[in-house]
């Protein structure tokens, strides 16, 4: 029997059966963030990719049909990773390729405070994907997009999340980054323990990303229309991957002397930091040090917003400072778009361009 994904009985029963405070349609963010976290709590440790096929076939999704929502299950599985209620985790370090590599686990019920809006927000679940909480405090969650509130918050009220074994995350802790440093000695730090490492013989296709002077940083692109590309006979020091059989591609850093790697430095080498995190991180200093720096776009600036548009991924630790000041917003001719409140603004910009060498856009 086919699921039809408009009925409102359908969507009435998800719901409910999520202990969401409301009726919300598939479609809304609140309701399909919160049972990809049911199903995360289900099936993990796994792939993300087993996350995403699992949610499909629960909602008995076409790919013919249903594409536009395919896609966005896809974003909402990355957002909550890069919120944190997912933990990207290396199972074993190993240049064996078929050796499970990274997978997604959930992280137990915890917490963090933002002060300045006096509210608390929950990260976790439990192995329901559900946050545990006592009755009188769920009915006071405040499901946002992907994220859950508890908006005015009393002391007596955090008291009884502690009760509750709930622990608190401090912000900082949450938004944990690499120290702040300039870009080539960022790269000189990493090239002088990659030469210090070992070959590495190609059993299967390398895809590279591509980094001059000459290259298009505005544009991520699919392999072989972007700066994406299989290592062919380049020659070089590229910021790389490789897939996996289980799991997540293997990062890494390589050089190649015609397609050959005479070096390969496996990401991450710091251990708060995930493979993808410190490669998209190492190429920011690369496209910066070529003077081809990575782009942000000012597309929209009214009297109390602005949206800013990114044209490749950046590393979670960045997207979770852009989501404590700003809010995911639809994107337009990029990877994603964010809006930032202008009294923020300044805040942002000092930060994408101190802390990522991102440079401003002139159209």
């Amino acid at each position: 029997m086919e699921i039809n994904i408009t009925n409102q009985k359908l969507e009435e029963h998800i719901s409910s059966s999520l202990n969401l405070n409301k009726y919300y349609q598939i479609k809304d963010e609140e309701l399909l963030s919160n049972l990809i976290r049911r199903i995360s709590a289900i099936n993990c440790p796994c792939s993300k990719n087993e996350i995403i096929k699992e949610t499909i076939n629960i909602l008995k999704l076409s790919s013919e049909n249903n594409l536009e929502l395919i896609e966005k299950i896809q974003e909402i599985v990355n957002n909550i990773i890069d919120l944190g209620d997912l933990i990207e985790l290396t199972n074993s370090i190993t240049y064996d390729d078929s050796i499970k590599s990274t997978y997604l686990h959930i992280r137990n019920p915890c917490y963090f405070k933002d002060k300045e809006k006096n509210e608390l927000i929950l990260l976790g679940m439990n192995n329901n994907g559900e946050f545990p909480l006592p009755i009188n405090l769920r009915e006071r969650i405040k499901f946002d997009g992907i994220f859950r509130r508890i908006i005015n918050f009393s002391q007596e009220e955090e008291k009884e999340l502690l009760h509750n074994n709930i622990e608190e995350i401090l912000l900082g802790q949450w938004l944990k980054q690499p120290k702040l440093q300039k870009h080539d000695e960022l790269i000189r730090n990493y090239q002088n323990k990659l030469i210090k490492s070992h070959s590495f013989d190609r059993k299967d296709t390398v895809e590279i990303f591509l980094n001059g002077p000459k290259i298009n940083v505005t544009y991520y692109g699919n392999r072989g229309k972007g700066r994406r590309k299989y290592l062919d006979k380049q020659t070089g020091t590229f910021v790389s991957r490789r897939s996996a059989e289980f799991g997540s591609p293997f990062w890494s850093y390589i050089k190649c002397e015609s397609g050959k790697i005479t070096n390969l430095l496996d990401l991450p080498i710091k251990k708060f930091l995930s493979g993808a995190d410190e490669g998209l991180y190492l190429l920011l200093a690369h496209d910066k040090l070529s003077g081809n720096a990575q782009k942000y776009r000012i597309r929209k600036n009214t009297n109390r917003e602005t949206i800013l548009d990114f044209f490749s991924p950046l590393p979670k630790w960045a997207q979770r400072y852009l989501i404590i000041f700003g809010r995911k917003v639809p994107k337009y001719k990029c990877v994603f778009s964010f809006s930032f409140h202008n009294d923020n603004f300044n805040k942002v910009k000092n930060f994408l361009e101190k802390n990522l060498w991102l440079e401003e856009q002139n159209e």
